[in-house]
């Protein structure tokens, strides 16, 4: 077996990369196959227990497309092989997108290339035109079928100013119809 081959085997779970939290992800793995994801989770905790994690392995579950094994087993989602899967776990997946303070924003330029990346990265809040960008895109179609997920990393970092706030409880309301 190659050096990346090891690396795509799933796991004992699956296709899950979050180690631990066994009860979310069972959770999470019946919800999906009854069919009752809902549209938006609250996943909280401590720095570094696994988040972000968890929450890509969400997206990965919604949008995975099983092939069967070498045996002819169906794999039960995430499988951690298929293409979605794939570029979820490479942060390519035109219909994920994380947001954090950091995240560029579209349209937004202050100038050259160099110090609007460097405002990017010395930005410490995430902002309303993060928020608005991402009232975009949620009521665009899935691009690559599946479903649109938008994870805020570090949602605690979002702008006092109670503006992305509230937007953001606007769109949670009322969620666009997929």
């Amino acid at each position: 077996m190659r050096p990346m081959d090891a690396a795509r085997a799933p796991s004992e779970s699956g296709g899950w990369q979050t180690i631990g939290h066994s009860a979310a992800r069972l959770y999470l793995q019946r919800s999906h196959e009854a069919g009752r994801i809902a549209h938006a989770y609250l996943i909280t905790g401590p720095d570094q227990v696994g988040k972000r994690t968890l929450a890509l392995d969400l997206a990965r579950l919604v949008n995975c497309r099983p092939t069967p094994d070498m045996f002819g087993d169906d794999l039960r989602p995430p499988c951690g092989r298929c293409g979605p899967c794939d570029r979820i776990s490479r942060d390519v997946h035109a219909d994920i997108k994380v947001i954090d303070p950091h995240t560029p924003i579209r349209g937004v330029s202050t100038g050259t290339r160099e110090s609007t990346e460097k405002e990017d990265a010395a930005r410490t809040l995430i902002s309303i035109n993060h928020i608005r960008e991402m009232e975009h895109d949620v009521h665009l179609n899935p691009f690559e079928g599946g479903r649109r997920v938008i994870i805020f990393d570090g949602a605690d970092r979002m702008s006092p100013d109670g503006a992305g706030w509230n937007a953001l409880l606007k769109t949670l309301e009322e969620p666009p119809e997929q």
